[in-house]
């Protein structure tokens, strides 16, 4: 019996001895434990004795030789001190932790510093039930669940605009609240004042009304048919089409409650637009946004990302009907919020096109900016046409090259380009603007080309024509049998210089050039691409890009086999 009794009495002192280093620090009747030590922070805890009376938590404590930031009130720290009636706080103060004056049933007043920035989860303050007044400054960004729930004894509740979000039912069974101030950054009531059902008076900025979970987390009944719900300027209409909120049969405008302005806002594929901290893509119905007149708006536009090659931007912003694109600045645009608005976006494919203009002999203007003797990458939207226009000095003429296919543009007369796909374009002024007159004349079985051009003896000769400095292609192509015996340009003859077939040379006479190919019968050794094979090996387009059976007066683009082409003009 007496080795029970000795167990007892030391298992008694031993709990009373880690009890009492359950603390740090004890100084002035105030218990902390250090919470860093490098940063010389520390925290009021729970002591050896329950607090009560008036507490004073001051901004540092002393310990060692070195002076600690009182920066938080820890865990279930005055927990059911009953006899605590009054606490005031320093600046310095940042966070007040789960159930830290949970049941201080006599606890009357808080003031709150402006350093205080959380009151963290749960019941921090529940069942206060003599507390009458809180008084928040501008600062505080988050009031945690149930932080004051159950204290009966609030009349009147403000909550600070600082406040970005909250836990839930933070006023929860307060039977005596009657006036509360939501601010607009509270966007989700969250069953704040639930079971609250003397609440006469609920003045709210937000221009849109705070989501609500269900009917259930709303204000009771006896609230929305008796209390006088007091909303911004502009935003009644608001609030009598959103669930919950229509419940209230009272509902007015205040001025002084800031006057709204609502946004409409629609977005097209391929990218999103970011205003309101809102994200809206790929809408067919309007978003609506609100905010307060003199609000600064920032929207940011965020076009698809570039895989594959692929590049976006935006095509056209439209606000209020007015065409705004060309005042988006790396993908931003900002304005005051002064009236309701409608927003359009969208974003289109784009190809980084650069244009070139050689030579001093002329300019191109593209998007209304001219290019004289240089180059610029342009953004071309996806299949859509540029039109491109060449001035061009006395004497001279535009000769366009393109990388890829001839198809890519057309011309549609001698100062216009039309860009039909985005792909890179050069402009050259490099040559003078002489034409030149080509008599091909065929005599003999075969056929003779100029320029992809075909005649045959039958045709007696054809008239084309090139520029100074142009290269002129000729194929001689007898039938079986027969073979080529004679190419005269201008009376020389160059027949031993043909090739396969083929000749090519510089046009640079002035006026005309003739030619006369002859055929004879017999075969030549070394002779091939003979006429048994079929002569149509090019397409002929016109200059509009459409295909033609045959060459006709005009220019004709011969588009060869090999992928190359050829500009013959028929007079």
């Amino acid at each position: 019996m007496q080795k029970v009794g000795f167990r007892l009495l030391l298992f008694v002192c031993l709990m009373a001895h880690q009890y009492a280093k359950a603390f740090d620090i004890e100084s002035n009747g105030i218990y902390y434990n250090v919470i860093s030590s490098t940063e010389l922070t520390a925290e009021v805890t729970t002591g050896s004795v329950p607090y009560s009376g008036s507490i004073e938590i001051p901004n540092t404590v002393e310990f060692r030789g070195k002076q600690l930031s009182v920066i938080k009130i820890g865990q279930q720290a005055f927990k059911g001190c009953t006899g605590l009636t009054n606490i005031s706080f320093s600046e310095g103060l940042t966070t007040i932790a789960y159930e830290a004056f949970n049941g201080c049933s006599n606890l009357e007043s808080i003031t709150f510093p402006s350093s205080l920035k959380r009151i963290e989860d749960y019941n921090t303050f529940a069942y206060c039930s003599k507390l009458t007044a809180i008084i928040f400054n501008e600062g505080i960004e988050y009031i945690g669940g149930y932080a004051f729930y159950g204290c009966e004894g609030l009349t009147e509740v403000s909550i600070p605009r600082s406040v970005t979000s909250t836990g839930h039912s933070i006023f929860g069974d307060c039977q005596n609240l009657k006036t509360v101030f939501i601010p607009k950054n509270i966007q989700e009531l969250k069953s704040m004042f639930w079971k609250c059902t003397n609440i006469e008076t609920i003045r709210i900025e937000g221009a849109l009304p705070p989501k609500v979970e269900n009917a259930y987390s709303f204000f009771e009944k006896s609230v929305t048919l008796n209390a006088n719900l007091y909303v911004s300027k502009n935003a009644s209409e608001q609030y009598k089409a959103t669930e919950c909120w229509k419940d209230f049969f009272v509902i007015e405008e205040d001025e002084t409650l800031g006057t709204c302005y609502y946004l409409n806002v629609t977005c097209g594929d391929n990218g999103r637009v970011e205003l309101l901290d809102q994200i809206i893509s790929n809408n067919s119905t309007p978003v609506t946004l609100g905010g307060f007149e003199g609000d600064n708006i920032d929207m940011t536009f965020v076009p698809l990302g570039g895989y594959s090659g692929k590049k976006y931007r935006v095509k056209s912003f439209l606000m209020n009907d007015v065409e705004k694109v060309d005042e988006i600045a790396d993908n931003t645009y900002s304005f005051v919020l002064s009236e309701n608005s409608t927003i359009a976006v969208e974003f289109v494919r784009y190809y980084d096109v650069t244009i070139c203009s050689e030579g001093d002999e002329g300019s191109v203007t593209v998007n209304g900016e001219t290019l004289h003797n240089s180059s610029k990458t342009f953004m071309i939207d996806e299949w859509v046409p540029t039109e491109m226009h060449i001035d061009v000095d006395e004497g001279y003429y535009a000769k366009a090259q393109q990388m890829g296919y001839f198809s890519a543009f057309k011309q549609v007369d001698d100062t216009t380009f039309v860009l039909e796909q985005p792909i890179d374009f050069t402009v050259s002024f490099t040559y003078p603007k002489i034409h030149i007159q080509l008599y091909s004349t065929c005599k003999g079985n075969g056929v003779f080309y100029t320029n992809g051009s075909p005649i045959t003896s039958k045709s007696v000769y054809l008239n084309t024509g090139c520029y100074y400095f142009d290269i002129v292609n000729l194929k001689c192509i007898p039938e079986q049998g027969y073979h080529l015996a004679s190419l005269l340009i201008d009376s020389v003859e160059v027949v031993n210089q043909v090739v396969n077939n083929e000749y090519n040379f510089i046009a640079k006479a002035r006026n005309e050039i003739r030619m006369i190919c002859t055929f004879e019968e017999g075969e030549s050794s070394g002779v091939n691409n003979l006429l048994e094979e079929p002569l149509t090996t090019y397409t002929i387009y016109g200059v509009d890009g459409r295909r033609r059976e045959k060459t006709s007066k005009g220019i004709n683009i011969l588009q060869y086999d090999n992928g190359t082409t050829k500009k013959v003009i028929i007079k």
